[in-house]
């Protein structure tokens, strides 16, 4: 097994949420000028732009990069952060769906 420890310092915590939250702002901003004019509803692209990837295709990325030598200690725990914020952001988004889309979300 793998044995991740994070920084204790609260900063570290802090400007990983703001990372995460600009991230957020950026993807949202893309989202609505993809779609935009193509009339879907306000919520439908709120919807598209918070649920963003579970985290598995970022964590190749990441463990790639990191095995070919590219980035550092750092960097890997900011990536574990992001993993871990996108997984409980999306999973909340997810519950949310008939808010959003007026579907109940499967669970199985």
């Amino acid at each position: 097994g793998l044995s991740i420890t994070l920084p204790s310092s609260g900063i570290f915590y802090l400007k990983a949420l703001i990372l995460f939250g600009v991230y957020m702002f950026l993807r949202g901003a893309v989202i609505f000028w993809v779609f935009k004019g193509e009339g879907r509803e306000f919520k439908e692209k709120l919807f598209i732009s918070l649920n963003s990837s579970k985290g598995v295709a970022v964590a190749t990325v990441v463990f790639l990069l990191i095995s070919m030598g590219i980035g550092n200690k750092h960097f890997f725990d900011l990536s574990v952060l992001f993993i871990l914020y996108s997984l409980v952001f999306s999973t909340i988004i997810a519950k949310l769906s008939k808010f959003f889309l007026g579907v109940e979300h499967e669970t199985k």
